[in-house]
């Protein structure tokens, strides 16, 4: 037995070496043929019949000694050979010939479908653009479109120049889009994004489309069963505020197609505001000029405090935060007794030049309303308004001293000045549009109802304007540069030569100094209006430096064409 199963172990072990001297010839001959017979052949079954021979003569002795694998490949099936004869080519070609051509792979016809319609839905894209006319839906190419070509496509579907639209991806426009940059790069690149337009002042926004004008647009035309059984069309307005996560916002599967609760968390708490007063103003102070507050509340008196007045007040900031009134400007406006309405003012740039000339800026905004019962300080309109003139001060939802000056009149009569600030949740509140007057209740700003306001732990439709007020002392001081004795604009009583007769005659019957005359807001207001005879060039920015500066002496010349206008003798 020994003897024997040794003999058969030896003859194993001479089969084994036999086996592997053949192998290694098989491989050596394989690596010899042509390349055409072994790389995916072309043309057919004709191409494949003459190809097969060349691969059985490069099989191993090994494959061809496996009666199991044989007899396996004869019982599978023409699709199953045809798909191991590829594999073995496939497996050759990546061996012996890197140079060769990968060959593609097979994938079933959902998937093709599938990655066809991906590459569809990665060739545009929805960008939500967020104007005062409301939101739109632009669409643009993709997330590599330059905000040059954004621009081009608001301007083709709303008519809006693209040379005028300043395009940021914040409310508070601070995140501006350079034209080069890609939408990728402002992080706007995801489907659905939000970016926010702003125009200037001279560019008029398309008005919100009515719900007539929306055919064609998808959901516009749907109806529904009326109370009286009758099928009746959809509101536009409806239909959007149905669909929305929110009202008035897209619906989650058009902002992006896979949500966690975490990012809808994230994103629904951008639109709720747990509101909380702000303990402390930024404006440390402000000081009013004596003579300009007498000659507002003088004219608030004259109309029995039965209607509300405006007016810009122009001084300085101070180092340590306060302001420093100096002049009250009156812009045309209808005033009402319970509220009041700006008009358009076609010399809002001389006001501004002029308070440039003179080194003044705009610090704050007066308003003057007949009297209130206790605990109701600024109306909703008024609050949202002077939310506006912060941001517009601090070019954003950023700290500033611009104060908001409120006069009435108490019981004794006498004229009452209280100064305040909003608070800057008030400021990023009217930014996002989240709040606005409410007619109904004037000590409240009703809340937008895409939003969500939570005063002390409870949600609310409405919030008292005394959440989102600061107080600020209020000091007076009696100006030794400026005067306010001249007749203002935009009253009943218009301005007229005789008034700047009077003043000139009583400065120089004082004083003899025209400057001390000339030291007038309004005064130097009402010259600017004869731009033919008092320069902007030359007469104004003289006579301006001369009242800030009274060291300086003003030329006779100038003065000789102030007495001739004005009618007095030299």
């Amino acid at each position: 037995r020994a003897r024997r199963g040794a003999s058969e172990r030896n003859a194993t072990a001479r089969d084994t070496a036999l086996a592997v001297r053949q192998w290694h010839d098989a491989r050596a001959r394989r690596s010899a043929l042509p390349d055409a017979a072994i790389t995916r052949p072309r043309g057919g079954r004709q191409a494949r019949t003459q190809a097969a021979p060349a691969l059985r003569r490069a099989r191993t002795p090994l494959q061809a000694n496996a009666p199991r694998k044989r007899s396996t490949a004869a019982q599978a099936s023409p699709r199953q050979r045809r798909a191991q004869w590829w594999r073995l080519a496939s497996a050759d070609e990546s061996k012996h010939h890197t140079s060769s051509v990968a060959l593609p792979r097979h994938r079933s016809r959902r998937a093709r479908a599938s990655t066809a319609s991906t590459a569809i839905n990665r060739a545009t894209m929805i960008l939500r653009v967020r104007t005062k006319a409301g939101t739109w839906r632009i669409e643009v190419a993709g997330p590599q479109t330059r905000v040059a070509d954004a621009k081009v496509a608001i301007e083709k579907d709303k008519s809006v120049q693209a040379g005028a639209q300043i395009l940021s991806a914040d409310p508070a426009g601070e995140k501006i889009c350079a034209d080069g940059a890609t939408l990728a790069d402002c992080g706007l690149g995801q489907n659905g994004a939000m970016c926010y337009l702003t125009v200037g002042d001279a560019v008029a926004l398309p008005p919100p489309r009515a719900s007539a004008q929306h055919e064609g647009v998808k959901g516009a035309g749907r109806v529904k069963i009326g109370a009286d059984g009758n099928i009746v069309s959809t509101e536009y307005d409806d239909y959007c505020s149905n669909k929305g996560f929110r009202p008035g916002q897209a619906a989650l599967g058009d902002i992006k197609k896979s949500w966690t609760l975490t990012d809808f968390l994230l994103m629904d708490d951008e639109y709720n505001f747990k509101i909380k007063r702000q303990e402390k103003a930024r404006c440390a102070a402000v000081s009013l000029d004596t003579d300009a507050c007498v000659a507002f509340q003088g004219y608030c008196q004259q109309l029995g405090w039965r209607q509300q007045r405006v007016g810009f007040l122009y001084g300085t900031f101070e180092e340590d935060g306060s302001a420093r009134v100096e002049a009250i400007y009156e812009p045309p406006q209808e005033g009402r007794d319970r509220g009041f309405e700006l008009l358009e003012d076609e010399r809002a740039e001389q006001v501004e030049a002029l308070a440039a000339l003179l080194g003044l800026r705009r610090v704050g905004w007066i308003v003057a309303c007949p009297p209130r019962e206790d605990g109701f300080v600024l109306s909703g309109d008024e609050v949202v308004a002077a939310a506006l003139e912060q941001l517009e001060a601090a070019q954003g939802v950023e700290e500033t001293p611009f104060v908001t000056v409120r006069v009435t009149v108490n019981e004794a009569g006498e004229a009452n000045f209280e100064a305040y600030q909003v608070s800057l949740q008030c400021m990023s509140m009217v930014a996002e549009g989240a709040l606005a007057g409410d007619p109904e209740d004037l000590a409240s700003c009703v809340v937008h109802e895409t939003f969500t306001a939570i005063v002390e732990g409870k949600g609310a439709k409405a919030v008292n304007t005394n959440f989102f007020l600061c107080n600020v002392p209020v000091k007076q001081h009696a100006s030794a540069l400026y005067r306010a004795r001249f007749p203002k604009e935009h009253r009943m009583i218009p301005q007229t030569r005789d008034d700047l007769k009077d003043g000139l005659s009583k400065a120089r019957s004082s004083t003899g100094n025209l400057v001390d005359a000339l030291g007038d807001f309004g005064l130097l207001l009402f010259l600017m209006s004869f731009p033919q005879i008092f320069d902007h060039a030359g007469f104004m920015p003289a006579v301006c430096a001369c009242v800030v500066d009274r060291t300086l002496p003003l030329d006779e010349g100038y003065g000789l064409i102030l007495y001739s206008f004005s009618g007095l003798d030299f």
